[in-house]
C-alpha cells in the first residue's frame, strides 16, 4: 500500500490498481497488464508501478491527476521489491537491475544484467545490495551515483550462497 495525500493505492494479483480515499470510498481503479505484487512508489502526482506479466514485466508511470498510464520499459519477470533513494528508483527482476530518475518525466537511467527477485537494500547512503537469485547465488553490490547510474559494481559469494531473496539491513 502506498499513500498519496488522502488516497491509499493498492494493487491486486488480478491486475487492478485501486485508489481508496481515507474515508473508505474507492476513488479510482486502473486495469493493468498483469499483477501488481509490490506497493506503488509515489513521485509527487505520479506512481511508479512494476507489473508482473506472464513471462516478463512492465514498468509504468501512472499520473494520478490526469488518470493516464504510460509504459516506460519492458523488463524481466518476477519483480523484486523496489527501492527509492531521493528521486532515483531501483527495480530488480529476472533480467537485472534498472534505475529510473523522475523529474518532469520518469526516465530509465541505467541497467545492469543480473537476476534479482527479492528484497534489496540501500546501505551507507547509496550502496545497493541485491541477492542474486540463481543456483550459484551470491550478492551484487553497486553504488548509485548522483545521476542514478550504477558505479563500482561487484559480485561476491559466501559459503552459504544459493537461491537468495533477502538483503541485509543497515
Amino acid at each position: 500500500v502506498a499513500k498519496q495525500g488522502e488516497t491509499y493505492w493498492v494493487g491486486s494479483e488480478t491486475g487492478t490498481l485501486w485508489g481508496v480515499h481515507s474515508n473508505g470510498t474507492v476513488t479510482s481503479s486502473v486495469n493493468l497488464s498483469g499483477a501488481l505484487r509490490h506497493a506503488p512508489l509515489v513521485v509527487d502526482h505520479r506512481l511508479l508501478l512494476h507489473v508482473q506479466e506472464a513471462a516478463s514485466s512492465s514498468l509504468y508511470v501512472y499520473n494520478t491527476t490526469a488518470a493516464s498510464l504510460e509504459r516506460i520499459a519492458k523488463l524481466g519477470g518476477s519483480p523484486a521489491v523496489p527501492l527509492q533513494l531521493d528521486q532515483t528508483f531501483v527495480f530488480g527482476d529476472s533480467q537485472g537491475l534498472t534505475t529510473v530518475r523522475c523529474g518532469q518525466q520518469c526516465l530509465i537511467v541505467d541497467s545492469l544484467p543480473t537476476w534479482v527477485n527479492g528484497e534489496m537494500a540501500i546501505v551507507s547512503g547509496n550502496q545497493v545490495f541485491a541477492p542474486v537469485n540463481t543456483l550459484e547465488g551470491g550478492w551484487l553490490t553497486a553504488q548509485l551515483n548522483e545521476t542514478g547510474e550504477f558505479a563500482n559494481v561487484e559480485q561476491f559469494r559466501t559459503p552459504y550462497d544459493g537461491y537468495g531473496t533477502s538483503a541485509p539491513i543497515e
